[in-house]
């Protein structure tokens, strides 16, 4: 019986080499080996390196691992003279790797806290609790917190406010009981960070301190006091959760009635200096003391509150510390990736990429943040947590990293400000600005903006054609300013489209 061969007798058996291990073989072979080469291993020489960690590293074979991995693949049979710094920079480099492994490393940025004010009501955190069932036609609840004392204000509001109704709630219900603060601390939400809001707290001296996007732990203070809100609320409404606007009142009272075990005294004691009864047959009997003794008592009681505070404060950095570490430093140009973590790109969230970018840093907004230079078509914030960022790493067996031309785009998370109609213009300092109305807000929202954001071309010829002795944009070869003897200029602003005739 005659045996069927196994391969078909077209076919021939013969081992496989591949051209780039051909190369180094013979380059091996050709050059001197260095004396620090360790035996049973090839020497690759300077051009073939970008070859071979592309090989090793960037090949579907491979699936770009990780630099333990790259090393221990390129410790096979190859060597050169620091080449676990090369492999190191070169696997750091990849863009495929930044933009789509995660980090299970500890998040960048040492706990930064807010500085310890000096007195009740001089600086605090607001945020506002929303998707309320209605209750005596309120469904959103405004949270005031004072950062000294902890004392909270709550105010039910039927919906949530425009910027100019925030002020007037504001004024109405906080302000004209405590005085007007220094300082506000608030998330990026529309209503705070409206030009009509800015506005608001520059008139009255106050500063508006906003946080980095994607990065509530800035108002933590607020978030946590919302979380006690509706905890607190949940208990008294299990059974008819419609009933809450009635009981926001004793939650209020409750909350600051509690001991603050930083300082040992309840919001009550440290504000008014004393501790309001719970049930009337709880109020001890004193004397009223004298404003000097109130005064006297309220002044060590708010410098011992301080020191609590500040002591407190380290503890709970030192606490935190232990689970981030130091952000990397940053400087102004500088390119990174950006998180997508909390963005929301078209897809599956499975496959999508873990980073984008890379964009560089424009601007330091504190110790641990800053702001990028993104694409118009993001309508995000551009400021950062650097938590929510990675540096961009360059090799010398890599050419220059530059953004991917097909980036996903960014939904916007905050609704987008579009400008609706031009109203007036002027010059400030030599530039050109507009009087503007935005789509979907009141006429009270009108603002002052620069010329180059109205993109919109026709906004600008609808407001200039009735309005041809208005400020406008000068035409190609007009000189900046035009001296002359007093009085002999032209009269009104002129206009591009309707230029005024000399000697007018």
């Amino acid at each position: 019986m005659q045996e069927s061969p196994i391969l078909d007798p077209k076919c021939f058996v013969s081992t496989i080499t591949w051209g780039l291990e051909e190369r180094i073989r013979a380059d091996h072979e050709r050059h001197r080996r260095p004396p620090d080469c360790p035996a049973g291993r090839w020497y690759v020489t300077k051009s073939l390196r970008p070859e071979l960690l592309a090989w090793i590293h960037d090949q579907p074979g491979t699936g770009h691992p990780r630099v333990g991995a790259t090393l221990r693949l390129v410790e096979r049979r190859y060597w050169w003279p620091r080449w676990r710094e090369e492999v190191k920079s070169y696997v750091n480099s990849c863009t495929d790797c930044a933009q789509c492994k995660s980090t299970n490393q500890a998040p960048s940025g040492l706990l930064q806290p807010l500085p310890v004010p000096d007195r009740p009501w001089s600086h605090l955190t607001m945020d506002f609790i929303t998707d309320l069932p209605r209750s005596e036609g309120k469904t959103v609840i405004l949270t005031l917190v004072d950062r000294f004392s902890k004392m909270c204000r709550l105010v039910a509001l039927p919906k949530l406010p425009t910027s100019t109704e925030l002020a007037e709630v504001l004024v109405r219900e906080v302000f004209r009981h405590t005085g007007i603060p220094e300082d506000l601390v608030s998330d990026r939400g529309p209503q705070f960070a409206s030009r009509v809001f800015k506005e608001f707290c520059a008139k009255l001296n106050i500063t508006l301190s906003l946080t980095s996007a994607y990065h509530p732990q800035s108002n933590g203070l607020a978030e946590r006091r919302n979380r006690e809100v509706a905890k607190a609320l949940r208990l008294m409404t299990r059974h008819d959760p419609t009933k809450w606007a009635p009981s926001l009142t004793w939650v209020e009272y409750s909350l600051n009635s509690r001991i603050n075990p930083a300082t040992n005294l309840s919001p009550f004691q440290c504000v008014l200096g004393f501790q309001p009864p719970l049930f009337p047959w709880d109020s001890p009997a004193c004397s009223v003391p004298s404003v000097e003794s109130w005064y006297q008592d309220s002044k060590r009681t708010w410098r011992a509150v301080k020191e609590a505070l500040q002591s407190r404060a380290e503890v709970l950095k030192t606490k935190a510390d232990r689970r981030r570490r130091p952000g990397f430093p940053i400087r102004i140009g500088q390119r990174v990736w950006l998180s997508t973590k909390n963005l929301r790109i078209p897809g599956c969230k499975k496959f999508t990429v873990r980073y984008i970018g890379p964009f560089p840093v424009i601007q330091r907004v504190g110790p641990v943040a800053v702001k990028l230079q993104l694409p118009k078509i993001y309508r995000i914030s551009p400021t950062f947590h650097i938590s929510l960022l990675k540096p961009v790493h360059y090799s010398l067996h890599r050419q220059d990293i530059r953004p991917a031309e097909d980036m996903p785009p960014v939904p916007p998370s905050t609704p987008a400000w579009k400008i609706s109609g031009v109203v007036d213009s002027h010059r400030r300092q030599g530039q050109l600005q507009y009087l503007v109305d935005w789509m979907g807000a009141d006429t009270k929202e009108r603002s002052w903006v620069s010329s180059r954001e109205v993109e919109d071309k026709h906004l600008n010829s609808r407001f200039h054609l009735p309005n041809p002795s208005k400020p406008a944009p000068r035409g190609r070869g007009r000189p900046r300013k035009r001296r002359g003897p007093p009085g002999g200029g032209r009269q009104g602003g002129g206009s591009v489209t309707f230029p005024v005739p000399e000697g007018r």
